[in-house]
């Protein structure tokens, strides 16, 4: 018992220290103690942590107090006293110190040792991390929205104004032979607005990257998503053929404006047809082309080659580049590809089942995630549990 009580007297002192409520004769008590006993004067330091204070309450939470005591109970009624003295002792450093850290956790910081979700919430903000450009030369520009860019160039003129880029050409290409490439690259969380040299205008997702010639050259006009979604409006130029290539296929167009989603985590991949027409076919089989009409939605899987052509409700698929979401009995996890995307955080599932419960609703992106996660746990039919850049969705 001896251990017990030492155990739990340092750690008050410790605790009440970081309180600032010793005496001085208690201050030099505890110092003494730190000299003789370093692992002590560690616990300190730890505990003024606050990344260390979060983990330990976490552990705390997941003591079951009852049963260790029950456990404690049971020991001590069995005849091996002096084992059982010793496996006191253990439990007490065990249960006494994550304790009180705990609860100076929770007395220190209210909001930071018990609010997961007002700390999740206030993480999961879009536009945390900038928008990036590369040029031929391997110059890396970040875009902020805070200032203007000018880039200096030969061919065109290149403009970024908040969250537009724009191409310009400033003097004849047709004698120019070698074909300059910029790749822009959206993070999760943000989103840019594109005007290419021919005057095509698109609007580049989260999580996107999108590889372009500075300025058009010959008698085609090409581009390639690397990966994400780009909602476009091409310029009509039915001399010079627009395509766009995607991981698994080429859209090509004279002039229209339609949505491509292909991101690389996800098996399937959408070319959706808003006004115009456009023809598709897998990138490996020239005999799948098909013509889309408005309105119509292509889904692609790469691992058959195949093309399905639908009907589709067109304001929900291109509701991101107007600054909603619009759920129409979407998949939950469809629906927090979208989120995790926008608002940058991690999200895991504890069933498996839980992916394909379905939810409707309609948002605006900037009103913040912690709207849209209070609408679907009141459908009673999910639950979360909240870390510091992760959910887990859970059944209710």
């Amino acid at each position: 018992m001896k251990n017990i009580n030492k155990n739990l007297k340092i750690s008050q002192l410790i605790f009440r220290h970081l309180k600032d409520e010793l005496k001085q004769a208690e201050k030099d008590q505890l110092k003494k103690i730190f000299q003789e006993s370093p692992e002590y004067l560690d616990l300190f330091n730890k505990m003024k942590d606050p990344d260390y204070l979060g983990k330990q309450l976490s552990k705390y939470k997941e003591i079951k107090l009852d049963q260790k005591w029950q456990t404690l109970q049971n020991k001590l009624r069995r005849k091996q006293i002096k084992r059982n003295l010793v496996f006191a002792s253990k439990l007490a450093a065990i249960l006494i110190i994550p304790v009180l850290i705990a609860l100076y956790a929770i007395f220190n910081n209210p909001e930071k040792g018990i609010n997961y979700k007002k700390e999740f919430t206030a993480r999961a903000i879009p536009g945390s991390s900038k928008v990036q450009l590369i040029t031929e030369k391997g110059e890396v520009f970040e875009l902020d929205e805070t200032k203007n860019l000018n880039i200096k160039d030969s061919l065109v003129k290149i403009e970024n104004n908040k969250s537009e880029l724009f191409y310009a050409p400033i003097q004849d290409n047709k004698k120019t032979l070698e074909i300059g490439y910029h790749t822009l690259i959206v993070p999760r969380g943000g989103e840019h607005f594109l005007t290419l040299s021919d005057g095509t205008r698109i609007w580049v997702n989260s999580q996107s990257k999108l590889k372009y010639p500075k300025t058009f050259i010959g008698e085609t006009r090409s581009i390639e998503l690397i990966e994400g979604e780009i909602y476009l409006e091409v310029a009509h130029n039915k001399e010079r053929p627009f395509t766009v290539q995607t991981k698994e296929g080429i859209v090509k167009v004279l002039g229209t404006s339609f949505n491509i989603r292909a991101y690389q985590d996800e098996i399937k991949s959408y070319v959706t047809l808003v006004k115009g027409s456009i023809s598709l076919r897998h990138k490996f089989e020239e005999t799948s082309e098909v013509i889309l009409k408005p309105g119509e939605q292509a889904e692609q899987i790469d691992v058959n080659h195949t093309i399905k052509v639908k009907q589709v409700d067109i304001e929900p698929i291109i509701a991101w580049k107007n600054g909603n979401f619009i759920f129409a009995a979407d998949r939950m996890e469809d629906i927090f590809n979208q989120l995790s995307r926008w608002y940058g955080f991690e999200v895991a599932y504890a069933d498996e089942s839980v992916k394909d419960i379905k939810f409707r609703g309609n948002f605006r992106k900037n009103e913040g995630i912690i709207k849209i996660l209070d609408l679907l746990e009141e459908t009673k039919k999910i639950k979360f549990e909240y870390q510091e850049k992760q959910i887990i969705v859970k059944r209710n």
